[in-house]
């Protein structure tokens, strides 16, 4: 899936031990390049080195002029202070019912 959002919060999961299965993380590794800090997926590049979630051998986000500015000052659009918790799997909804 190409969705920064889920990515980050699948290689946070993944961080956190609550994936305990292996994550391909290879669809979102091809993002990693200073290109792909002005495109489409930005949020994902920029997070997930600044996060240290995935690392290709060269930071390019402290490369750029602007984006090493943001992580230089430690700035983030997603922080996890607390574990993430994912419930186990259910075949019911809140009320006990679907």
């Amino acid at each position: 899936m190409e969705d920064s959002i889920v990515a980050i919060l699948a290689l946070n999961a993944r961080k956190q031990g609550q994936i305990k299965e292996s994550l391909d993380t290879s669809t979102w590794e091809q993002f990693l390049n200073e290109d792909e800090l002005y495109g489409e997926q930005w949020l994902l590049c920029y997070e997930a080195n600044l996060q240290g979630h995935l690392f290709k051998g060269v930071d390019y986000v402290s490369k750029d002029p602007w984006f090493s500015l943001l992580k230089d000052n430690g700035v983030t659009f997603y922080a996890s202070k607390t574990p993430l918790v994912i419930p186990p799997s259910s075949t019911s909804g809140p009320s006990g019912k679907f």
